[in-house]
């Protein structure tokens, strides 16, 4: 399943937690740059071991309107986010695509779940910086006019004989690569 989306100041930290996991900490203790507690600021990796940083999986529904003016639903469960793209330029919306695996499907229904009203303003990339961060402080060398993020899982299904349901969803190796383009604050860094 491919979905293209906006991502939003409601709804963010959900795509995340598809990746990561519930963060464990609140926040309140954590400084990144200039986000400070009143930020919300959280860590992505909350559990270090490795024990509890385990992605979330999901459910997505499907609905298409059909000739005769019923509606035929799939319910998708067991989704695991296999790649996420998020792709930001200044002046724009933080667009994302997604690239998603699920494992079972429901029988195909004639109505849709419980709706969700979506209440999210869409992110809109206004400014970013580049900083380099060392025991004495964070110091900012760039101006961001755009950047792009990947975060692939590599995710396989797990089935067993006699069904065509996956019985687990395996992430072998979470690889994050990315680009930026920016411009430079002064003539510092380079000297340097």
């Amino acid at each position: 399943l491919g979905i293209g989306f906006v991502l939003g100041d409601t709804t963010s930290h959900n795509i995340f937690q598809a990746i990561y996991g519930v963060p464990t900490d609140s926040g309140t203790d954590k400084v990144y740059g200039g986000l400070t507690a009143g930020d919300a600021a959280k860590e992505m990796n909350p559990d270090p071991s490795g024990s509890g940083n385990t992605g979330l999986t999901f459910t997505t529904e499907i609905g298409f309107d059909l000739e005769t003016g019923s509606v035929d639903v799939r319910t998708l469960k067991g989704c695991v986010l296999n790649t996420l793209s998020i792709a930001a330029a200044v002046n724009d919306t933080v667009n994302c695509t997604a690239d998603i695996t699920y494992g079972k499907e429901d029988a195909p229904s004639a109505s849709f779940g419980t709706a969700v009203v979506d209440t999210s303003k869409p992110f809109t990339f206004a400014h970013g910086t580049l900083a380099l961060r060392a025991a004495s402080g964070v110091t900012t060398i760039a101006e961001l006019q755009e950047a792009d993020i990947n975060f692939t899982q590599n995710s396989d299904l797990l089935y067993q004989l006699g069904t065509n349901q996956a019985v687990k969803g395996i992430k072998r190796i979470l690889e994050i690569t990315g680009r930026f383009r920016a411009s430079w604050k002064d003539q510092n860094k380079v000297n340097a």
